[in-house]
């Protein structure tokens, strides 16, 4: 394929889907046209021709390409700071200010495979007692239609518990023989349907995109051109209902940018709501709660560097400054956090043998990174091949010797073996790791397990141990 050619590929995706493939991907990008033309027989220019047109073979060849584009990576309550947020002030809020209507409409724009909207319903679940007297909307939207698919079944494999505590995963689903099942009830609550943020049109009664009470974008924002953040920002201050919420990845916009949607900063974490007039600027007092310290630094002063403001001790530091720093920053991790996040979406795919390759590949860049062997542990157990699990695992302890999760993970192991010498051992050497952390920090590598559930679970399992003896 010629340059002239990919480079029209890349401004007709970003046009159609507003994805920036950045120049570190144009590779990738090219071998995954390529796939998609090979399969069609196709020759590359007729390619073009098929995506650049707006027939209903154009649309479905669309929905495949966005299959190959988006990584459709997720997992259960992904992110446990922000849904302890959901779950402590935005979802209580929203329940007593609809309270008379009883009506709820929650849109998760991105869904995936359906990951987040079914942790919202579950959310609800527990905080509404007669939850049949309310009309509850929960849609989850997405532009890759395998992944809407695989959402529908409500069918998950190990791979999306893999920071979920086993209690909650064994209260909300059934064990089947090819994974986990949803509970029906929780999966009726939610309704999925296809949409590409950036050329449909929203808000729309005629797809129930309109009058939302919180809409949850989260990381698909980072793919995005700050045009096209602008854009998708503006029309989804267009869709909340007076007052709801837009909660996004940590980062991924500028308070500055946003003309309707006010700032308001809750337990250190920024979100936006919908407001009548422009330009007002709403910030409640930062609370760290209990825990006494920040988990993953302070991000007052993180959010400052990020936006190019200047907090506490950065107002020395020049946004240009900033800026070079975050470019520098990027462009060193850059090939090393790719072949991760490839690596995890394979894994959520299934796609073993292409997310091992990452893993190897992320490895071979950062040599003294226990990450990479950490996955590949997780996916060997998966495939059930614990001798190779454990040998991971022991090289992750061998480059960090305070990887909680890792001596876990093994101790896990050992007990599956009835080795429970060797198991009790391992998770007693987590146990006191554990007890050296901060209650509310949130486990390396384990973002959405904090240490102090996590010394919880463990102390259950030493004390089954115990009993068994």
């Amino acid at each position: 394929m010629k340059e002239k050619l990919l480079q029209d590929f890349i401004k007709l995706v970003s046009l159609r889907t507003g994805l920036c493939i950045r120049e570190a991907d144009q590779g990738t990008f090219r071998i995954k046209l390529l796939k998609r033309i090979k399969f069609l027989n196709s020759s590359a220019q007729d390619y073009y021709g098929l995506l650049d047109n707006n027939s209903p073979e154009g649309r479905v060849e669309w929905s495949e390409l966005a299959s190959q584009l988006t990584t459709g990576e997720s997992y259960f309550f992904r992110d446990k700071e922000q849904f302890s947020l959901l779950r402590n002030r935005i979802l209580p809020e929203l329940i007593e200010k609809r309270r008379r209507e009883r009506l709820l409409r929650i849109w998760s724009a991105g869904s995936a495979s359906g990951e987040e909207p079914y942790s919202i319903a579950i959310l609800l679940n527990e905080l509404l007692p007669s939850r049949e007297e309310w009309r509850i909307l929960i849609l989850g939207s997405d532009m890759n239609q395998h992944a809407l698919d695989k959402a529908k079944k409500g069918l998950y494999t190990e791979w999306s518990f893999r920071q979920t505590l086993p209690d909650l995963r064994d209260r909300y689903f059934t064990e089947r023989k090819d994974g986990w099942e949803i509970d029906g009830n929780i999966c009726a609550m939610v309704t999925f349907s296809p949409c590409n943020l950036v050329s449909d049109p929203f808000p729309s009664r005629s797809n129930e995109l309109h009058d939302m009470d919180l809409i949850l974008c989260r990381n698909v924002f980072i793919y995005f051109d700050p045009e096209t953040v602008a854009l998708v920002a503006e029309k989804f201050a267009d869709t909340l209902y007076k007052g709801g919420y837009l909660l996004t990845g940590h980062g991924e916009l500028h308070p500055d940018s946003m003309k309707r949607l006010r700032t308001r900063i809750w337990d250190n974490q920024v979100i936006f709501q919908r407001v009548s007039e422009p330009g007002l600027m709403d910030v409640v007092p930062v609370s760290r709660g209990e825990r006494g310290t920040f988990p993953k630094g302070d991000k007052t002063v993180r959010d400052a560097a990020l936006s190019g403001k200047t907090a506490g001790p950065l107002k020395s530091v020049s946004p240009g400054a900033v800026q070079n720093a975050k470019k520098a920053v990027i462009a060193v991790q850059e090939g090393f956090e790719a072949r991760l996040l490839m690596a995890r979406d394979s894994a959520n795919r299934g796609e073993y043998d292409h997310a091992i390759l990452c893993c190897r590949e992320a490895a071979a860049i950062e040599t003294d990174s226990p990450l990479p062997w950490f996955i590949l542990a997780q996916i060997a157990e998966l495939t059930g091949k614990n001798d190779e699990a454990k040998n991971y695992l022991k090289k992750t302890i061998y480059l960090d010797t305070d990887f909680a999760a890792a001596y876990m993970e093994l101790g896990k192991i050992y007990l599956k073996e009835k080795r429970r010498s060797h198991g009790a051992r391992m998770l007693s050497t987590a146990l006191e790791l554990l007890r050296g952390m901060p209650a509310g920090l949130a486990v390396y590598p384990y973002e959405e397990i904090t240490a102090g559930e996590l010394l919880g679970h463990t102390e259950e399992l030493l004390v089954s141990l115990d009993k068994e003896k």
